[in-house]
């Protein structure tokens, strides 16, 4: 199979958030190539000159695109890189551009859950300070960047003081509206994430729980957290009855965002209760991610997770994965579920 790996230009890796390196794409280019596929790594860094370079492929049924980054800022617009390849009839792994927006606007994403009578907590959206309304959710509050992943800006406020300064400083540094979020949980709460792979009755999860530090009584994983391996720690999951909760929220969470191949939910429990935190459709890659270190605790290598995201893509297009690739997404499918991968 001919696959493309799609990133921008490189970025740093001593930014703790910046995980699509120039590290990791030789990773998963060498992953790929050991299941003999042919693999070409494309750079670009604007919509125009990605259409002059896909262009020329357009034409192959078989060639699939990797995609590390979901879209281009194009002043106060966004292009969708899958658009772009729906556009040209390019297969490639992940989810539509409507799943991707609505996953990356977090509050596209809340009005998707409370749709489908997903629990979440309750929100509300802000520009300015004189959006803020008072009573409303209570304190504390979570604060946060609508449209940012990997923890970045993530605040708490235990008052209205506190709050308008953490909104200013969010408004400013990120120049996008900031997401109001009731703060679900206590001391005692408890966060997981989980894999979602593969499509419709093939779904298979892995989990992991989030061991985050108590600070004041409250339990935030912000970008301290994130940005300290050593408080930064997953732990396996192995309560069977909480297992199959997590998964029964995590299909339909996936299912209702029309999530594809590969996606992670983050849910939190309090008092019995669970509630779906967010989705992430462009879950990260790098060393540190939780999608990659919650496949090793089934012992599920970097390799075998690259090759079942391009293998679930292929099945969905009716491609023909490699010999190799077949065999070894089918084994890694085995490691994580306890079942038999089935193709119809």
């Amino acid at each position: 199979m001919n696959i493309i790996v799609l990133n921008g230009a490189v970025q740093r890796s001593d930014d703790w958030h910046n995980w699509r390196t120039e590290d990791l794409e030789n990773e998963i280019c060498a992953a790929l190539e050991e299941t003999d596929n042919r693999v070409n790594l494309i750079h670009t860094g604007n919509p125009d000159s990605l259409h002059e370079n896909l262009i020329k492929i357009k034409d192959s049924n078989k060639t699939m695109v990797l995609s590390l980054r979901e879209c281009f800022n194009e002043g106060c617009e966004r292009v969708f890189v899958s658009d772009i390849l729906n556009q040209l009839g390019i297969a490639f792994v992940g989810s539509e551009m409507i799943s991707v927006e609505m996953a990356l606007d977090k509050d596209k994403a809340k009005v998707c859950f409370i749709r489908n009578k997903i629990p979440t907590s309750k929100y509300y959206v802000v520009n300015s300070l004189e959006e803020i309304r008072d009573g409303y959710l209570g304190f504390p509050i979570v604060a946060k960047p609508r449209s940012l992943g990997c923890s970045a800006g993530i605040s708490i406020a235990t008052s209205r003081k506190r709050l308008e300064e953490v909104v200013i400083e969010l408004l400013d540094r990120f120049n996008q509206p900031v997401i109001l979020e009731e703060y679900i949980g206590d001391g005692d709460c408890r966060e997981y994430t989980i894999d979602v792979l593969y499509n419709d009755d093939r779904r298979i999860t892995a989990y992991a729980e989030i061991i985050i530090p108590v600070r004041d009584g409250i339990k935030l994983l912000d970008e301290k957290i994130k940005n300290d391996p050593e408080l930064d720690k997953i732990t396996p999951v192995s309560n069977t009855d909480l297992q199959k909760d997590l998964r029964e929220l995590s299909l339909r969470t996936a299912e209702a965002i029309n999530a594809r191949d590969v996606a992670r939910v983050d849910i939190r429990k309090h008092r019995n209760k669970l509630y779906v935190i967010e989705i992430n459709l462009f879950p990260g890659l790098g060393q540190d991610s939780y999608l990659r270190r919650s496949a090793y605790f089934h012992d599920v290598s970097f390799k075998e997770l690259m090759d079942m995201l391009v293998h679930s893509a292929s099945i969905r297009y009716n491609l023909t994965p490699t010999k190799k690739m077949d065999e070894m997404s089918r084994w890694a499918y085995k490691k994580i579920s306890g079942t038999d991968f089935r193709r119809y």
